[in-house]
């Protein structure tokens, strides 16, 4: 899936930080520094990704820095989940970074992808209108959903088998409420996250949802809806980066082998680079709308065998 690009990067320095990271303070480290060679040329990655990841922004952010620390670029698909998970699959892509820990587990049993990395971590939210008419605002999740069912306050659901509306339905199950046969007041979009709080909005209804989603229609539309519940550990989503083994096809040639390697090569650079310091340190920095979006997760211990430094140099 991988190619090399003849071109390289331009020597001068990057650009002063955008305004979606917050300034460094004098005695913080600097963002230069890693312990990691780059690749000897760009190397291009194929990568699929969930459409919420795309949409924050964080991705391009660090694009430039990936690009001059590591030689490697990334061209991202964002999807929704259930076709990340079939390209996934279907070995159509190089990286998968996606927040369905289920799925992914799977697929490293399976052999479609070679391992996990939980790199980040945000978080889902409970948003609903300004006036809260069932007066939920910061409550426990759980005793919220109850209110809500109790109440027949009105919700819009995913309905998408998206991994948002598996999780609300293992909130509503924790709460130990069947909404779609006690409640009047619930609805199913059957749609993604910008079609679902439109609905929402228009309808004066709770929605379970992520921060990017909700900024991104506050901007569009209006602050009519707001995050009530946010920050606990039953809304936590880990984003999580899986290399992808490529379909197999009998016997490479010597070039076939050659291309093959330096993909292996890059993707795990990508990995290594995933755990330095200063990538979690511009993922701490990054925000939208002034609001911090990604948690860094301590590292992981890479298998010595997919180290960068363990792969043949080229």
């Amino acid at each position: 899936m991988s190619s090399t690009l003849e071109d390289s990067l331009p020597d001068e320095s990057l650009p002063d930080a955008p305004a979606t990271e917050a300034p460094l303070d004098d005695a913080e480290p600097s963002l230069a520094v890693v312990d990691h060679a780059p690749l000897p040329s760009l190397t291009v990655l194929q990568g699929i990704c969930s459409l919420q990841i795309q949409a924050s922004g964080l991705l391009d952010h660090l694009a430039p820095f990936l690009a001059r620390e590591t030689g490697i670029v990334i061209q991202w698909r964002a999807v929704d989940d259930r076709r990340a998970e079939a390209l996934a699959r279907s070995g159509d892509g190089d990286i998968l970074l996606t927040a369905m820990p289920d799925k992914e587990k799977i697929l490293v049993r399976e052999g479609r992808a070679e391992q996990r990395l939980e790199i980040i971590h945000d978080g889902y939210i409970l948003a609903g209108p300004e006036a809260d008419p069932a007066k939920i605002r910061g409550k426990d999740i759980v005793e919220a959903l109850c209110i809500i069912a109790d109440t027949g306050a009105p919700f819009v659901s995913r309905g998408d088998a998206s991994a948002t509306h598996k999780r609300e339905r293992a909130l509503w199950k924790k709460a130990g409420r069947d909404v779609r046969d006690e409640q009047n007041g619930y609805v199913e979009s059957a749609q993604n996250a910008p079609a679902t709080l439109a609905l929402a909005d228009a309808l004066g209804a709770y929605t379970l949802t992520d921060v990017t989603s909700l900024l991104t229609h506050q901007a569009a539309h209006g602050p009519s809806l707001s995050a009530l519940i946010e920050k606990q550990p039953a809304l936590s989503r880990v984003w999580s980066l899986l290399p992808l083994n490529p379909p197999s096809t009998g016997d490479m040639g010597e070039t076939d082998a050659a291309a093959a390697a330096l993909r292996t090569l890059a993707v795990h650079s990508l990995l290594d680079w995933w755990q330095q310091p200063s990538t979690k340190e511009r993922v701490a920095r990054f925000t939208r709308e002034g609001q911090t979006i990604f948690t860094p997760l301590p590292d992981q211990e890479l298998p010595q065998e997919t180290s960068p430094q363990a792969l043949p140099s080229f």
